[in-house]
């Protein structure tokens, strides 16, 4: 009886200079707690698709015998045409976690 983890992302952004994130793709992996293994499952699991989504970055991934057990967004104050001030999501970083069996 496995459970499900996530592995990997990869964000679009808009295209331009701000580079703000407008779309993620999540990868999941299958911990097993029958047996030391790992399955890292192939494509795309969760996809958000939002407006002004115009370039895919390269995904990245936890190392091999990990999995990501926390997020860190990083952001970036910026002016909106309106005037006012908004932090912009311009990336996302993976923290790993090594995976025990006991």
């Amino acid at each position: 009886n496995p459970q499900t983890y996530l592995r990997g992302i990869a964000v679009c952004d808009n295209g331009k200079d701000n580079h703000r994130i407008k779309g993620i793709r999540l990868y999941k992996a299958k911990v097993w707690k029958t047996k030391k293994q790992i399955d890292e499952l192939d494509g795309t699991t969760s996809a958000s698709h939002a407006a002004n989504c115009e370039q895919w970055r390269k995904a990245v991934f936890c190392p091999t015998g990990t999995i990501a057990n926390t997020a860190v967004l990083h952001t970036d104050l910026q002016i909106a045409w309106t005037g006012a001030f908004s932090n912009a999501v311009q990336g996302i970083s993976l923290l790993c976690l090594k995976v025990t069996w006991t």
